[in-house]
């Protein structure tokens, strides 16, 4: 099992996150920690979910069940930068820390 998600998030924006399997998973378990980090379903039977990232770094752990028991924990720390702009340029949105030549 592992973990697809963004290569970078901007701290308090959603991003979808994937879990990447071999066999079919009839449970998926999410929790993520850090302040200010949340997840949009805690278990789920869909292999997507949205996570919101907080200020500060935030850990995302996931593990699954199916009819030949638990998976092995997946574990993933991100580090979110800065927080979203609105400004739409090169690529599309980018956190307000960044430095961009329109």
């Amino acid at each position: 099992m592992d973990l697809g998600g963004p290569s970078y998030q901007c701290s308090g924006s959603s991003a979808t996150y994937i879990v990447i399997a071999d066999e079919t998973l009839d449970k998926i378990y999410w929790e993520v920690s850090g302040a200010g980090w949340s997840v949009a379903s805690a278990t789920t039977t869909q292999i997507f979910n949205a996570i919101t990232a907080g200020p500060g770094s935030g850990t995302i752990t996931v593990w699954a069940e199916n009819e030949g028991g638990t998976s092995n924990t997946f574990v993933s720390v991100q580090d979110p930068i800065g927080s979203i702009s609105s400004i739409d340029g090169p690529g599309g949105f980018h956190c307000s820390e960044e430095s961009l030549t329109y």
